[in-house]
């Protein structure tokens, strides 16, 4: 055996072509202070053929891989640059900024992962109807462009500006959209957390904070307050909207009422709120109360520092959240869908991050269903008396726990969007609560109950995102990670092109469906490596016409005794065949690298049997082929079977797409002739598949018809040169379907829903190569070797650019 020693000198591959309150009722609850301001290719005449088909191994759950509508899975860090990106976008705004509570409740991370899962079109809230309770609204104010409409109840009269409205500055948190200012004025303008969301405004007659000491409501003043209040809670609940907010209370600490006393007094808005016949309960946001420091008279409760004498005033501990609010601490069943809100301020920090604001009542007893956001020196649309003229339109900044339950609110409305509306209620609760800040200071329940909201930790997957192939959204399933399938090329675009713009879901560790392309889980094998190309440069004519008829191809090393002489009838081999039959990138190229058992006689009649079974790094293949072309023959056939015990036509699966295997048998012929100075040749297989999937999403798949075939003709040019001309079609699919079960999303009660789907297998194009290759044998023992390659539709795809490639070379004997 000689060895050689190949330098390259050039290769080159090119594309080419183109394609184309207080009192006895309800108050609000704020002080609002209103301010002015490569394709696979040929070898020397047919196809290389498919990559050999390795053990499928998923790649390792290093990251997590989330969904995003234009890029595709991304990894977190990837997907945490373009988040970044899109965030300071966000922050950079005036609009923005001008709004402190965004960034305290990271509403730019949360309106990045918006945009990166459905699109730059996608505005916050668009789709989710939010009502408010409240004083009304000014239908007018330029800060209101969309969908906002107002009904008046329990003989409220429209607001005409002679005082603040109440509900237009609530209504602003959530909705406000500076596009409805003049140009000149929209650098004073802010922006509501989620300004896409339909507002409902449910005006009722409201108290006002007049300054008295507190006065907590007794029993009996709320039994004249139940039926009007039940009536406005039927009513509002009526309406068709996801989310209630209510910045409304009544005076009352909720650690100070037993349930008996609650149900007696409020038992019609008990069970409004309660919503018992509902199929899913409309989420109620309720402001905790604003009666921290006020002034209180001895004998109050939670008055301290006060005296036995009436004149000297305490204030109150509110260590706990007033009654409304607190009503899911001693009512049962308005536990799950009712959040108590209490407020941050703007410039008090603990540890540098927002502190619970000194007027807030602290969430206390009721810190199960409690969650603080910002309520200080918010921006609100202002609709009242500015500098002595009433009716004034303007912009200002306002207090209150009214204006921390529209940052929840309109960050629940984001959430509703951002899950097509197909988490429960209850679980957009239970999110909201899970995913809330609860670093120092935040984990003092007492204070903070859940924690200080954060927008953008629930708008993204918490731990890792699985595909279930089970019944519900909290099962165990496969990380998208781990799942993937590599289409051998034999199919081409055909898998992909059937999946493109099919969704998949995977569900995260709450249970909440996060969307991907499913076109991202199938990739193409990449083909034949240039390495692999420049190896096969130096292989030399094809076999078929060099070798003496009755031997293998090409011969393997012999086991044990030297081979005996080519005088005996019958020759057996046993090796490693790297090119078992005549065509390149025919069905048994699938068994390349094969421990391969062979019997060959003179007659022509070859057989052998092969395995790659326990060969690193090879999927599982095996089989038989046997071939007859006699001595000085025109033409031969070959017939064979292979069994891929974890591979189909060279595709592997992973994860959530199960494990596929395949028998295959094929049948080919053989032909070679001599026309003048020219040697032609030519070979072809057609093959039928039986496939077989299981323990995935592929619940069948029929039967598959394959094809495979290359032409050629060789000259000698001269006495050292060679030419030879080649035309071939690499292995592909011509018909076959797969049925799969795709898990698309879940119901509000966390049953997986699916989608069934019938894909193509079989590719668009028809990859064919026209090839050229010279070759001159020099004096000192060396070749030149040449070689132009020309694909149509490389990889079977109709829509791929043809390529051309360039190869090189020079190779001597040493």
């Amino acid at each position: 055996m000689n060895p050689y020693l190949a330098v390259i000198v050039l290769a080159l591959v090119a594309a080419v072509g183109c394609t184309g309150g207080g009192g006895g009722g309800p108050t609000a609850q704020s002080g609002p202070d209103p301010i002015e301001e490569g394709p696979p290719a040929t070898g020397e005449t047919g196809s290389t053929g498919p990559s050999t088909p390795t053990q499928p191994d998923p790649p390792p759950p290093v990251e997590t891989c989330l969904p995003t509508a234009v890029h595709g899975c991304l990894m977190r860090t990837a997907y945490q640059e373009l988040q970044d990106g899109i965030a300071l976008r966000h922050e950079s705004q005036t609009d923005y900024s001008r709004q402190w509570g965004l960034a305290a409740i990271n509403a730019a991370e949360a309106y990045a992962n918006l945009e990166l899962a459905k699109g730059v079109a996608a505005v916050p809230g668009a789709g989710v109807t939010v009502g408010l309770i409240d004083s009304g609204i000014d239908l007018e104010h330029p800060l209101f462009t969309g969908d906002v409409t107002e009904e008046l109840l329990l003989s409220a009269a429209d607001e005409t500006g002679d005082v603040e409205s109440h509900g237009t500055e609530v209504a602003s948190v959530i909705a406000a959209d500076p596009e409805g200012l003049i140009p000149r004025q929209r650098h004073l303008g802010f922006r509501g957390v989620a300004r896409g969301a339909s507002i409902r405004m449910f005006a009722i007659p409201l108290g006002t904070d007049d300054g008295r000491p507190y006065d907590p409501v007794s029993s009996p003043r709320l039994d004249n307050q139940d039926e009007s209040m039940a009536s406005v809670v039927t009513h509002a609940l009526s309406r068709g909207v996801d989310i209630l907010s209510a910045s409304i209370s009544y005076s009352g600490i909720i650690e100070n009422y037993t349930e008996a006393q609650l149900r007696h007094s409020l038992g019609g808005t008990i069970a409004a709120m309660a919503q018992a016949a509902a199929a899913e309960k409309t989420i109620l946001v309720i402001a905790g109360g604003n009666a921290h420091g006020k002034s209180c008279s001895a004998g109050t409760d939670n008055c301290v520092g006060g005296s036995v004498d009436p004149a000297v005033e305490g204030t109150i501990d509110a260590t706990s959240v007033e009654l409304l609010a607190g009503l899911p601490v001693r009512i049962p069943e308005l536990r799950g869908h009712s959040i108590a809100v209490v407020a941050v301020q703007e410039d008090v920090y603990s540890d540098g991050r927002p502190d619970i604001a000194s007027f807030s009542n602290r969430c206390g007893i009721a810190a199960e269903w409690c969650i603080a956001a910002p309520g200080h020196r918010v921006r609100v649309a202002v609709f009242g008396e500015i500098d002595g003229s009433a009716g004034t339109r303007g912009i200002g900044r306002a207090n209150g726990t009214s204006f921390a339950v529209p940052m929840v609110a309109g960050g629940l409305a984001i959430m509703k969007q951002l899950f097509r509306d197909q988490l429960s209620n209850t679980d957009l609760v239970e999110r909201l609560f899970r995913t809330a800040d609860k670093e120092a200071p935040y984990s003092n329940a007492a204070i903070y109950g859940q924690g200080l909201m954060d927008l953008g930790a629930a708008t993204i997957p918490v731990g890792v995102p699985v595909i279930t192939m089970g019944e519900t959204a909290t099962g165990a399933g496969v990380g998208v990670q781990a799942s993937s399938m590599m289409t051998g090329q034999a199919f081409g675009d055909g898998l992909t092109r059937s999946l493109a713009g099919q969704e998949i879901a995977a569900f995260d560790s709450l249970g909440a469906p996060f969307w991907y392309r499913l076109s991202d889980f199938a990739y193409l094998d990449p083909g034949p490596t240039m390495s692999r190309h420049l190896g096969r440069l130096f292989a030399g004519p094809r076999p078929s016409w060099r070798r003496p008829d009755w031997q293998p191809s090409p011969r393997p090393a012999w086991i044990g005794a030297p081979a005996p002489r080519s005088s005996s009838a019958v020759r057996s081999w046993f090796g490693v065949l790297k090119r078992v039959v005549d065509t390149d990138g025919g069905h048994m190229s699938l068994a390349e690298d094969a421990l391969t058992l062979g019997l060959g006689s003179r007659t022509g009649l070859h057989a052998s049997t092969f395995s790659t079974a326990d060969i690193a790094r090879r999927a599982p293949v095996s089989g038989f082929s046997l071939s007859y072309r006699p001595s000085g023959a025109l033409a031969g056939f070959r017939v064979g079977w292979l069994a891929e015990r974890q591979t189909l036509l060279g595709a592997a699966t992973a994860g959530v797409f199960g494990r596929v295997s395949a028998n295959t048998a094929f049948a080919g012929v053989s032909a070679a002739a001599t026309a003048g100075a020219w040697r032609l040749f030519a070979d072809a297989e057609l093959g039928a598949v039986t496939p077989r999937a299981r323990d995935g999403m592929i619940t069948a798949m029929s039967p598959m018809a394959t094809s495979v075939f290359s032409l050629g003709a060789a000259k000698r040019t001269a006495a050292r040169d060679t030419l030879t001309l080649g035309l071939s079609q690499a292995l592909r699919v011509e018909d076959g379907q797969a049925t799969l079960s795709i898990p698309v999303g879940c119901t509000p009660q966390g049953e997986v829903m699916r989608s069934s789907l019938e894909a193509d297998l079989s590719p668009s194009g028809r990859q064919l190569e026209v090839s050229a290759r010279w070759a001159r044998q020099l004096a000192t023992g060396g070749e030149l070797v040449a070689d132009v390659t020309w694909t149509r539709e490389p990889g079977h795809d109709a829509r791929a650019d043809p390529a051309l490639r360039l190869l090189a070379g020079w190779r001597a004997r040493f």
